[in-house]
């Protein structure tokens, strides 16, 4: 994702400080990442809810085998630790964007 926005990491050479900032950005880039899945899931457990699915992908939503109650819980939790993950960063940018959503 940070290729496509444009946003290539340094290339790693001997050992440098180039390369401890290399992984540093790789890292919290896979962060991003994995914070954006949690929000993706989140919302599709809540919109499980709202559309009163049965399946989804062909098997069994969760709201549908667990009840709305649960599936609603579930994608909340799913966002409050995205939200911690996210202020984790201590990036306010990104903090301010996320809010956006």
């Amino acid at each position: 994702m940070a290729s496509a926005l444009h946003m290539p990491l340094p290339e790693p050479t001997d050992g440098s400080v180039g390369d401890a900032v290399s992984l540093e950005l790789c890292t919290r880039q896979q962060c991003i990442a994995e914070i954006t899945a949690m929000i993706h899931v989140a919302s599709l457990l809540h919109d499980d809810v709202v559309d009163d699915a049965d399946t989804r992908r062909g098997i069994g939503s969760l709201n549908f085998i667990m009840g709305n109650k649960l599936a609603v819980l579930a994608g909340d939790f799913l966002l409050s630790r995205a939200c911690v993950a996210l202020a984790s960063l201590k990036n306010t940018e990104v903090c301010v964007d996320f809010s956006l959503i």
